[in-house]
């Protein structure tokens, strides 16, 4: 205690405006924490930013009210349960940060921390945000996640300066999902459209009918639509999937039930995945008489992707033939596992208590009845009543025009929530597809298994061209729309363009099992194995379409594996299925660079699943492991653990020897010989992102919220995430530049918006209109406020002139050489922050950033260019 006595002594003495009362401790967990704030705090008056994050502290005195200067307090970390009313007395705090303690509520008085611009209150047992919350005029930043929240008031609207609110691991149910997940931007349009359009309910749920080929589904189905349907005995199997629309009263209001039917064979699980969705009812359905129901199979799927909707067993008892499951040990691993129900779908037995229970839980569903504006419901309603397959965007446009809808970002918000519902599909930000609304999904999945299903090009081992395609889409709903449909399979990853082979395709899924024949070195490889606790089908097929254009000559493919190949190095990436594995093995010149892409997106692959179990396994590199080819492998999750608890040495258990832990993490991405010349990252030091984003209002609509989250999400997926830290700064003024630039003194500055062919940015003017900047005003002011600045990435079109006047006082500057599309720009973006956070060099990470356009097939790779000042090597830029 006298040591932190000592700094506070120090402090006065000084006239410190900041201390930190956290740090002491941190490294040591056996030292005393403090569980009261000495008293002798009080007495410095010029105090501006206290930290006292990760004590003990239980309550806040009156006698906190004597820092009148405070601007930031810490108190993240503490043992709070209730809200420490005692900071309502700084007049001056800008920033609270309240973050991991046990707070339950927010006292409606926190309206008065009127100069409060940042508030955090993330990892605490908050149910609700109280309305006097949208008082605090001067908020930016607002951080609630992981709580208890169910609803957002609508007064959070009224904060007309929020620019970044985080809501994420929050059981919200109003507004939807599909709504607050998109940003504060989307949360005020939507509150906007009730308050001028009034509000109305929609009651309509999506039931998902899944099971092995056979087993009854179609016949299940039909008897929802119809209870009167006598069964067939030659009842066609369902090919691909059907959609078989359901009305029905459920305590006296009528629901629309979309039943999907999935058809059971083996080939279409791979592509199921893409039709499954959340917030739906799902059942599994069982045909007692076999045993080739994998439970645990289908459990899994539907727990993966569905994150976590309510899951029915209805056994089809046919000849009335009884089969148990073991209910309670499917209970114990799968929470959405709800009931199991039994009939005969001959006889009807069981139908009506079927029919009573899925009605009850899809009238439970979380977004059934949500308020949504009464333009939205009688949008959705005159979709649903148009039989056509598709309709242009302007079409849909004049449509909600029609019903009332003023503003186009209203409109495509809209859509974009009946495409996340799974009720239309329209596809944004895709350059062709974001021209049509596809009215009837079903439309576009019957084309898909249309090529899938196709027996020549099952023969021809998953390969067609345009000539077949309009051969198999000839009838006339889709023969003028074959451009569309065939992006929509590009999209969906179900095939890819053999490239230098124009209008040649292949579905990877129906590729040979064959592995082809092939040579490789087994000494100097690089290895890395991921296993799954549950492995779905389709990962390597999404993996094979993702990496396409690095496929070696083309040929070395198959339905369980490739080899990869990019200067100088290859890769050969194998799936084992039953294993439960994918191994990986590199040789060559530059294999770390191949390594990190494949990492790159297999991560990506793997996280799409939300509720996968995962694990990465490192080989040792020990002298008896070392070129063997079964070495001993860690987990790196283990390795990690090794690291940050500072243990430097591991051991190997088939040599029993001491193993290097950093070595071993860092020769999957670093070759030894390169160590020694590279100059590696100062992992102590902190790097500060500030992140500047500006749409006007009168220019077209991009995609920044999604940018800003795909970088936060690289970012802690990276090995250095604990290092990396984003200022965000949105609608940017160019005054607001000069001020973030002086106040948060940042590693990086990020630029995202909109440029012209003349070389001028779009900042935002004092209505929000476009503010035209020039290449001259812009590079003046980085020359005079460079300070930390090591690169400047300005994601904008024709932001090339723009970063070559930057690049005169600023180590590396990335800007655009052309119009670039949003899909590229974020692509980049998210790879360029992901190699930089696992350490690799600028111009490492600029190229990784070139290749992700390049292997989304974007054709925009050579766009992004890399500049630097003037005896400055990218190659050896490290932050």
């Amino acid at each position: 205690m006298e040591h932190i006595l000592e700094k506070i002594r120090q402090a006065k003495k000084k006239g410190l405006k900041k201390l930190d009362l956290s740090g002491d401790w941190a490294v040591s967990p056996s030292a005393k924490k403090l569980t009261q704030i000495p008293p002798e705090i009080y007495d410095l008056e010029q105090l501006k930013y206290l930290d006292l994050k990760w004590n003990v502290l239980t309550d806040l005195p009156d006698e906190i009210s004597r820092l009148q200067e405070l601007a930031g307090l810490n108190l993240s970390g503490n043992r709070f349960k209730t809200f420490p009313e005692a900071v309502l007395c700084l007049k001056n705090l800008k920033t609270l940060v309240l973050s991991r303690n046990q707070l339950s509520s927010i006292p409606d008085s926190i309206s008065r921390l009127q100069s409060l611009t940042r508030l955090y209150l993330s990892y605490n047992a908050l149910t609700e945000i109280p309305d006097s919350i949208g008082n605090l005029e001067n908020l930016t930043e607002l951080y609630i996640t992981c709580n208890k929240i169910t609803r957002i008031p609508t007064a959070i609207a009224r904060l007309k300066r929020l620019e970044k609110l985080d809501l994420n691991y929050n059981p919200i149910e109003n507004p939807p999902i599909e709504i607050w997940s998109k940003g504060v931007k989307a949360i005020r349009d939507y509150f906007r459209q009730l308050e001028t359009q009034g509000t109305d309910y929609l009651h309509e749920a999506k039931f998902l009918i899944v099971g092995e080929a056979g087993a009854g589904k179609t016949t299940l189905a039909k008897k929802i639509e119809y209870p009167g349907y006598e069964l067939r005995s030659d009842e066609p199997s369902t090919h691909g999937i059907d959609v078989i629309r359901w009305q029905t009263d459920i305590d006296g209001r009528t629901f629309r039930v979309n039943i999907w039917d999935f058809g059971g064979q083996e080939i279409y699980h791979a592509t199921h995945q893409f039709f499954l969705t959340k917030r739906s009812l799902y059942a599994l359905v069982a045909d007692t008489r076999k045993d080739d129901t994998d439970f645990y199979y289908w459990l899994n799927i539907v727990e993966l992707l569905s994150d976590n909707s309510p899951l029915l067993i209805i056994k089809n008892e046919k000849q009335n033939r009884h089969r148990d499951i073991n209910e309670r040990q499917l209970r114990a691993r799968f929470a959405n596992f709800k009931e199991t129900l039994s009939a005969n779908f001959a006889d009807n037995r069981g139908m009506p208590e079927i029919l009573k229970t899925i009605k009850r839980y899809i009238s439970a569903l979380p977004h059934v009845g949500a308020a949504l504006p009464k333009t939205w419901v009688n949008v959705r309603e005159a979709l649903e009543t148009d039989s056509r397959n598709h309709i242009s965007l302007e079409q849909y446009l004049n449509l909600c025009g029609k019903y009332g809808f003023e503003h186009r970002k209203d409109k495509l918000q809209l859509s974009g929530y009946l495409h996340d519902l799974g009720v239309c599909l329209h596809f944004q930000a895709d350059p062709l597809l974001k021209k049509t609304v596809i009215l009837k999904p079903k439309w576009g999945t019957d084309a898909v298994y249309k090529v899938l299903d196709n027996h020549a090009v099952i023969r021809n081992l998953g390969k067609f061209d345009r000539q077949d395609l309009a051969k198999i889409w000839h009838e006339d709903r889709y023969s003028d729309m074959i451009d569309e449909l065939l992006q929509l399979m590009i999209n969906f990853r179900l095939c890819y363009e053999i490239p230098d082979s124009k209008n040649v395709y292949i579905a990877p899924q129906l590729l040979s099992e064959n592995q082809p024949a092939y040579r490789w070195p087994e000494k100097n490889n690089l290895m890395l194995r991921y296993s799954f606790e549950f492995m779905p089908k389709g990962i390597m097929s999404r993996f094979i379409a993702v990496m396409h254009r690095l496929i070696a000559m083309q040929k070395f493919v198959w339905k369980s594996g490739v080899i990869l190949e990019k200067n100088s190095a290859k890769a050969e990436v194998i799936g084992h299925y039953h294993q439960r594995e994918i191994r990986i093995r590199v040789a060559g010149r530059h294999k770390k660079d191949l390594m990190t892409i494949i990492v790159y997106e297999l991560d990506k692959i793997c996280n799409s699943f939300h509720r996968i179990v995962s694990g990465k396994w490192i080989p040792c590199n020990c002298a008896a492991c070392k070129n063997n080819p079964k070495p001993h492998f860690y987990s790196y999750r283990i390795l990690r653990k090794f690291k940050n608890d500072a243990q430097p040495l591991i051991q190997c258990q088939k040599s029993y020897l001491m193993t290097d832990v950093c070595t071993l993490i860092e020769d999957i991405f670093i070759q030894p010989e390169d160590k020694k010349e590279k100059k590696m990252p100062d992992q102590a030091k902190v790097i500060k992102i500030l992140f500047l984003a500006a749409n006007p209002s009168d220019t077209a609509r991009l995609r920044l919220d999604t940018e800003m989250r795909e970088i936060e999400y690289t970012l802690r997926q990276s090995e250095f995430r604990d290092r990396f830290e984003i200022e965000q700064h949105w609608a940017t003024r160019i005054s607001d530049l000069q001020t973030c630039l002086l106040r948060h003194k940042p590693d990086i500055v990020h630029f995202s918006g909109h440029g012209e062919a003349s070389g001028e940015l779009f900042f935002e003017d004092n209505s929000g209109k476009k503010h035209p900047v020039s290449s001259r005003a812009l590079s003046q002011l980085f020359s005079i406020l460079k300070d930390n600045i090591r690169c400047v990435l300005l994601n904008a079109c024709y932001s090339q002139k723009q970063a070559q006047g930057i690049a005169a006082h600023i180590d590396c500057v990335i800007g655009m050489s052309d119009k670039i599309a949003d899909a590229s720009a974020i692509g980049f973006a998210a790879a360029f922050y992901q190699a930089l956070g696992f350490g690799r060099s600028m111009k490492e990470a600029f190229d990784l950033g070139c290749v992700q356009i390049d292997l989304a097939n974007l054709n925009q790779q050579d766009i992004p260019k890399l500049l630097c000042r003037k005896d400055v090597d990218s190659a050896s830029v490290y932050l």
